[in-house]
């Protein structure tokens, strides 16, 4: 009846926001950003692979950020960091985090790639990513998971208080 609803998820940035541009599964022919920004992309099938091209200069520190399975898709976004040659300098480690981080400071001024797929080399319509290139100097704040935490910080009922152990990570200090 020319009625219909479906549901989206969407992310908000202050990042400037780039696509890739296929072809673009080669360092020869990968698609051109500028730091800072978060790139946006498909992986069409198994074979699939998005490379990015950009300049960074000495002493930068910047975090790639996979960003896939809290939107929604089933990709396992890997990456390796790339000089101008195609030569490996970094790449995602695989640990039990369902959306990878790559950390890397930059020991030169130079153009540089950042190649992704899927981890199982699976691909399709579905496969939609999203990496955020941005400095990695700041910090982030986690409360500890701790078993004895509801020991610890024992509180009556009444008082009308809580307690929590919150961490700090601090990055480029």
């Amino acid at each position: 009846d020319g009625k219909s609803s479906a549901t989206a998820t969407l992310v908000a940035s202050d990042l400037p926001e780039m696509m890739e541009i296929e072809p673009n599964n080669d360092v020869k022919i990968a698609s051109q950003v500028t730091l800072p920004c978060a790139v946006n992309g498909i992986l069409g099938d198994s074979a699939d692979q998005d490379c990015y091209q950009f300049a960074a200069v000495k002493g930068q520190a910047i975090a790639f950020r996979a960003v896939s399975r809290s939107l929604g898709s089933p990709a396992l976004l890997f990456m390796r960091l790339l000089d101008a040659d195609g030569g490996q300098l970094a790449e995602t480690a695989v640990n039990t985090e369902e959306e990878f981080t790559l950390a890397h400071t930059f020991a030169a001024d130079g153009i540089y790639h950042l190649m992704v797929y899927d981890l199982l080399r699976r691909g399709g319509p579905e496969y939609a990513y999203r990496v955020e290139m941005a400095s990695n100097v700041g910090f982030a704040l986690s409360l500890k998971n701790d078993k004895a935490t509801a020991i610890k910080f024992t509180t009556t009922l009444t008082s009308g208080a809580f307690a929590l152990d919150v961490q700090c990570a601090r990055s480029g200090f």
